[in-house]
C-alpha cells in the first residue's frame, strides 16, 4: 500500500505546487520580471486541456490595454494525441494566428520534426521567426473544470540586416462562458471565455541582460464551429 500510494501523494503535492504558483504569477502580472519561473519542467509533454476543448473554434480576441483597437479574429483546433488526451494542434493554430497579424507577409509554418517545441514561422523578405518553447507548466487540479496554463517562449526574429531576440511568456485561463460576458451578445452555447496575460522580454545586441519588456493583457473567446 505505502508503495503504491507514494507516487501518487508526491504527484498531488506537485500540482498543487503548480496552482499555487500559477495564481501567484496571475496576482503578480506585469511585473514578472521580479518572480521565477519553475525549473525545465513541462516539456516532455504538450499542454492537455479539458475535453470540451476539442473540436475548431473560432476566437475573438480583445486587446485589454488598447480598448479602441479591432478584435483579432482566427481559428483554432483543438484534438486528441495517441493518449487520448486534448492538445491544440499547434500547426494549424500557429498559422492561423499568423495570418491574422501578419496578413499577405506571413506564409507558412514549418514543426521541427524532432521536437514538439520548436517551431519557424515563415514571411516574405527571407524573414523567418524562430519558436522554442523553454517551459511550460499547467494546474491539473481543476479536473476539467477550467484550464490554467504557462508557457515560456525564446523567440528570434531572424531578418537579412539583423536578428532579434526575446522571451515572452504567457500565462493562460480559460473556462466555459458564464451568461454575462464581454461579447454576450454575440455568445453561443459552449463557447469559451478565457484571458491571457503575457510578458516580452527583449535582449540588446550588446547586453546579455533584459533592457525592457512589454505587457500584454488579452480576453478572448472561442465560438464552436464543430
Amino acid at each position: 500500500m505505502l508503495t503504491n500510494s507514494q507516487p501518487v501523494w508526491a504527484n498531488l503535492v506537485f500540482e498543487h505546487n503548480n496552482s499555487s504558483f500559477l495564481v501567484n504569477r496571475q496576482n503578480m502580472w506585469p511585473n514578472w520580471q521580479k518572480g521565477g519561473f519553475l525549473g525545465r519542467r513541462g516539456l516532455a509533454e504538450d499542454l492537455i486541456y479539458p475535453m470540451w476543448f476539442e473540436g475548431l473554434w473560432r476566437v475573438e480576441s480583445i486587446d485589454l490595454n488598447h480598448d479602441d483597437s479591432e478584435p483579432l479574429q482566427y481559428m483554432v483546433k483543438f484534438q486528441k494525441n495517441r493518449k487520448n488526451q486534448i492538445i491544440g494542434d499547434r500547426s494549424f493554430n500557429a498559422q492561423s494566428i499568423g495570418k491574422a497579424n501578419f496578413g499577405e507577409q506571413f506564409l507558412d509554418v514549418e514543426d521541427d520534426p524532432k521536437s514538439p517545441n520548436r517551431q519557424l514561422a515563415l514571411l516574405k523578405g527571407n524573414r523567418f521567426l524562430e519558436t522554442t518553447i523553454l517551459n511550460r507548466v499547467q494546474d491539473k487540479l481543476s479536473y476539467g473544470e477550467y484550464f490554467r496554463g504557462d508557457e515560456l517562449a525564446l523567440q528570434i526574429f531572424h531578418d537579412p540586416r539583423l536578428s532579434r531576440i526575446s522571451k515572452v511568456e504567457t500565462l493562460s485561463f480559460f473556462e466555459p462562458c458564464k451568461k454575462l460576458t464581454l461579447l454576450s451578445s454575440r455568445s453561443l452555447k459552449g463557447s469559451i471565455c478565457g484571458e491571457q496575460w503575457q510578458v516580452i522580454y527583449k535582449f540588446s545586441d550588446q547586453f546579455p541582460s533584459i533592457f525592457s519588456s512589454k505587457a500584454n493583457h488579452y480576453y478572448l473567446e472561442l465560438t464552436p464551429l464543430s
